[in-house]
């Protein structure tokens, strides 16, 4: 049973929990779960280093672990030093590692997304790091959650009023891994969209490099955590193509505000657009796929680009069918059979390889037309529209042909068609 409870902090506070204030650390024999206990035991000397070396660090300004920070004054004396214990959190158990951060940002420079990924890159992922020293091979439990509070000074001529934001961020251990061996913005991307993320007490879609958050029903997370993992296992072997289109972000190195007496002070980071970043991943993609145009029958005249169908995002490439059907023709079944079973089949696996990293997309969508003009009459235009991780899956031979299909859109002449491959033989 999950002992997370919500508490209040001038907004909300998420992974807190209350527990009777004692000083430093938090024992074995303060906790009440079994497994909990257990668990506490056994790690409790890397929990201590862990504290320590948090105690040390230089963040830009004083971070205060806080085991329960909604404390009040009168609790902080206990309080303080307790902010790394083991909780449960959706029937997870993480690793929680809690504190106030003695910082405020002026809300007339930075928004919400941007206070939030500040942040995250100055005062999380340093914790993050430490962390992972500390537990770099057993570790506690399912990941570990970091919650940090600080301060957001609202001005103008007529008031100033400063009150506080929290950030929570819940990571699996291998995405915390992932997250901190990662080079890019866009890799780092991914796996903020896939992880548990709140400002406030909210589900939150933060966008690094940027000035508004994404929405979180267009993330990874929003999809229940069963249907991911067909995903995740679908994708090992191939370069990393796991940021959608609509959220794609500035690789270069995030602009922050420079924090003098507490307060922050920038001017607006200039930002690339989601079209923008788009429009540059289908310039790579073309880049990539000009030295295979002849192998993988690409058209010339419509060059390949990721494109938005009915909210999911697509890769589509158009190709000319090099097969012929001389004067007798041929069904639009056999048609479509053989263009997918002798023309895109086989090329599957060169064409996730030439993807440009970093782009997350859904489908695959190949737009089979006429090849030459002998033919052109008694040849028809057939769409394929596939789902990206069964066509993973068929690249690595892990299914069949028929697999593949029977989880495809097969249209010709504006009309949806089955396929069965054996019997057009």
């Amino acid at each position: 049973m999950s002992i997370f409870k919500r508490c209040v902090i001038a907004g909300c506070c998420i992974l807190s929990i209350v527990r009777i204030p004692v000083p430093a650390q938090v024992k074995p024999n303060e906790i009440a779960n079994p497994k909990l206990k257990t668990d506490e035991a056994e790690f409790l000397p890397q929990m201590e280093s862990l504290q320590r070396s948090i105690e040390e660090y230089p963040f830009a300004y004083p971070l205060q672990l806080c085991s329960c920070t909604e404390a009040k004054d009168a609790q902080k004396a206990y309080a303080k030093d307790r902010g790394i214990e083991l909780v449960y959190f959706k029937d997870s158990e993480l690793m929680k590692i809690s504190g106030i951060y003695k910082a405020s940002y002026s809300t007339k420079f930075l928004s919400k997304n941007e206070r939030a990924a500040h942040t995250l890159q100055q005062v999380v992922v340093p914790i993050l790091k430490m962390t992972l020293q500390q537990f770099s091979k057993n570790r506690p439990g399912d990941g570990v959650g970091v919650e940090i509070v600080y301060n957001a000074r609202d001005h103008n001529h007529a008031y100033d009023f400063e009150g506080k934001e929290v950030i929570a961020t819940i990571f699996s251990w291998p995405d915390a891994f992932a997250y901190m061996q990662s080079q890019s913005d866009l890799a780092r991307q991914d796996i903020l969209n896939r992880s548990e993320i709140y400002v406030n007490g909210e589900a939150y879609g933060i966008a690094l490099s940027q000035r508004n958050a994404f929405p979180v029903n267009t993330l990874e997370r929003s999809v229940p955590r069963r249907l991911r993992h067909s995903q995740d296992l679908a994708s090992g072997a191939f370069p990393a193509t796991t940021l959608a289109a609509h959220s794609i972000t500035s690789s270069s190195k995030t602009e922050y505000p420079a924090v003098a007496g507490g307060n922050a002070i920038m001017k607006p980071a200039s930002m690339i657009t989601a079209e923008d970043k788009q429009a540059q991943f289908n310039k790579a993609l073309n880049r990539a796929l000009i030295a295979n145009q002849v192998a993988l029958h690409l058209a010339p005249s419509n060059p390949s680009s990721f494109e938005d169908e009915d909210g999911q995002v697509a890769l589509h490439m158009n190709l000319l069918n090099p097969l012929s059907y001389g004067n007798g023709g041929a069904s639009i079944y056999k048609q479509s059979a053989e263009g997918f079973d002798l023309v895109i089949a086989p090329e599957l696996k060169k064409v996730f390889a030439l993807v440009p990293s970093g782009v997350r997309y859904d489908l695959l969508h190949f737009t089979l037309m006429a090849g030459n003009m002998a033919s052109e009459k008694r040849q028809k235009t057939i769409d394929y529209i596939c789902p990206r991780d069964p066509a993973m899956l068929l690249a690595r031979n892990t299914i069949s042909s028929q697999d593949l299909i029977n989880q495809c859109a097969v249209i010709v002449n504006s009309v949806r068609i089955r396929v069965n491959l054996q019997l057009v033989e």
